[in-house]
Formats: structure tokens, sequence, C-alpha cells
């Protein structure tokens, strides 16, 4: 679990972190803030990228003003080392079932980001362009409106 500081808000964030085995990458499990969602091939690398993922994916501006800070953090990083197995991309299928309900592309994000449109939901959100991880996956549909299906 890590606990983050925002300072401009003066409220302390938790962002509770995952390890998925069967892909191999840690991931944001739960979190104090909605859509939310990343993984990464180790913990450390996760949590150096949250505070740059604290982006509106609709504006493109700071949700957080000000950053984060890390105020106090703990990760078992007794996670199994990553071998050369092959992993699942979820990625083309996430993006078949988005378009097939209604979803559309409504711009290049960050990096390999895409962010998205749903009708259902009404609201935008981000797709990572490569997703290892099926929850991760399933936070994207989720975020559209849609029934988990990884």
């Amino acid at each position: 679990m890590l606990k983050f500081l925002a300072p401009s808000e003066r409220k302390l964030v938790v962002v509770q972190l995952a390890y998925d085995p069967d892909a191999r990458v840690w991931y944001v499990d739960r979190s104090d803030i909605p859509g939310l969602s990343a993984e990464a091939e180790t913990a450390d690398a996760l949590i150096q990228r949250l505070p740059e993922m604290l982006v509106r994916p609709d504006r493109g501006e700071r949700r957080r003003q000000g950053g984060l800070t890390r105020a106090d953090h703990r990760v078992d990083e007794r996670a199994p080392p990553r071998t050369g197995s092959r992993v699942t991309d979820y990625t083309n299928r996430l993006k078949e079932i988005l378009s097939a309900h209604g979803c559309w592309l409504k711009r290049q994000g960050r990096g390999d980001h895409e962010v998205w449109w749903s009708p259902i939901t009404k609201r935008a959100f981000t797709v990572d362009g490569s997703i290892k991880s099926r929850h991760t996956a399933n936070v994207a549909l989720k975020q559209a409106g849609i029934a988990k299906a990884f």
C-alpha cells in the first residue's frame, strides 16, 4: 500500500498495488483516485510512474495541482522474477470490445497511451498501448461502463 501526499489539497491519497503472476507485472489494484490504472514490471517502476499518471485524460491538465510526493510506502517485493515465457497482450482484444460497445478513440495521449470516449459513461478514459495484465484491461472496461471480459 502506498500513501502519497497531495500538497495542494493537503490530502493523503492511498494507492494499493498488486502482482499478477500470469502476466508477471505489478498493477494498481485500488486507489482513492478514480480511473487510475497502470502496470509495470517492478513495483518500484510503477511507484515512480504514479505521480506522472495523475493527468486528466480529457483535458491533459494536472488532476492534483503541484503533483504528489511520496509520504510512505510498503510494497511486498516477493513476486517471482520475470522469465522468458510469452506474455499475453490484451490491448488489441480490449480495443475490439470497446469499439463493439460504441467507444471511440478521441485522441493520442502521452507516450503509448490513447484517450478513448465511452458513450455509456459519457467520459474519457486512457488505454495503454501495451496491456499485459488482465486486471488493467478490466479496469479500462470498467471505466467505459462495460462488464469484465478478461
